[in-house]
């Protein structure tokens, strides 16, 4: 793989062993050209899904997520103030594959996983590997979930402990920056780090075979609504019309629906964060050549719960 333009940093291969490898890193947002970018505009305007990867069938949420085979291109550039992240289908599927084993491990199949993240490149992560596990992912603050009656996760993942479902059997703390390679300081009594504790596992995952009706995303609190795999894997009703998408939503929900909608699109998904100004939203744009999304009708909003 080329590293950022501008860095140093050789090329990385995603291995089993220590570090978020394979993450392509700049010194800065202001010092990646697009002109130069590893994904120009020789390459073509839709990402490329290989035939040869085998799938289960009658899951469309699978069909539009990343696999090791998703290599030669970003599938997601990750914008703060001060970072720019570029990740490959093959590194974003190496770290779901890590997830869902993770996961799978300590909870069983289908496991229900609270995530109280920000939006960020890690949430896309937490969520990849739970639906690679056949799972269903609860967003939310822990309170709510009490409150709507939803079921009791089988984990619950976040980069706060107060964040943290207190009834979760199984409860992880995911570091706030972006590539930390564990959690900073003491961790509470028997509660896992989400990275050191994610990267021994196997790099591939055998998805588990889940239909399209299966929720696969519920919303608690004030905008309370459940997603069915399908619904999630449906592509916009108005495609955007570019190679990569901008996703700029003020909540982690709106955050991966966004990357979703854009990979359902054949897009790259340009995820920006929540409190980026309009000033990089337009630096993102130029330097990745991503348009905005069409707004979406009401009634694709998702079935209330």
């Amino acid at each position: 793989m080329t590293p950022f333009p501008g860095s140093a940093e050789p090329p990385i291969e995603p291995t089993n062993t220590s570090s978020p490898d394979g993450i392509r890193r700049p010194d800065s947002t202001s010092n990646t050209s697009h002109s130069n970018s590893s994904f120009s505009a020789s390459h073509s305007s839709s990402i490329f899904r290989s035939g040869s990867i085998s799938r289960p069938d009658g899951d469309p949420l699978l069909a539009i997520l990343p696999t090791a085979a998703d290599a030669d291109r970003p599938w997601l550039v990750w914008y703060s103030r001060d970072e720019r992240i570029e990740l490959t289908g093959h590194v974003l599927s190496m770290w779901a594959a890590k997830t869902a084993g993770l996961l799978s491990a300590e909870t069983g199949g289908r496991p229900r996983v609270h995530v109280a993240l920000e939006p960020g490149w890690r949430i896309l992560t937490w969520c990849l590997g739970t639906w690679l596990a056949g799972g269903r992912v609860l967003m939310g603050p822990a309170a709510a979930l009490d409150a709507a009656g939803a079921d009791e996760p089988d984990a619950s993942v976040a980069d706060r402990q107060e964040a943290l479902a207190p009834r979760a059997e199984v409860q992880i703390l995911v570091p706030q920056a972006s590539l930390a390679t564990g959690w900073e300081g003491e961790l509470p009594p028997l509660v896992l780090d989400g990275v050191a504790d994610v990267m021994p596992h196997p790099d591939a995952f055998a998805p588990v075979r889940t239909g399209a009706e299966q929720t696969a995303l519920t919303l608690v609190g004030g905008d309370a609504a459940d997603f069915s795999r399908g619904e999630l894997a449906a592509p916009p009703s108005a495609a955007a019309g570019g190679r990569a998408v901008l996703v700029r939503a003020p909540d982690a929900a709106g955050a991966v629906r966004g990357v979703l909608a854009a990979w359902a699109d054949g897009a790259t998904a340009v995820l920006l964060d929540a409190a980026a100004p309009d000033s990089l939203a337009r630096t993102a744009a130029r330097q990745e050549g991503a348009v905005a999304p069409a707004p979406e009708p009401e009634a694709a909003a998702g079935n209330p719960s």
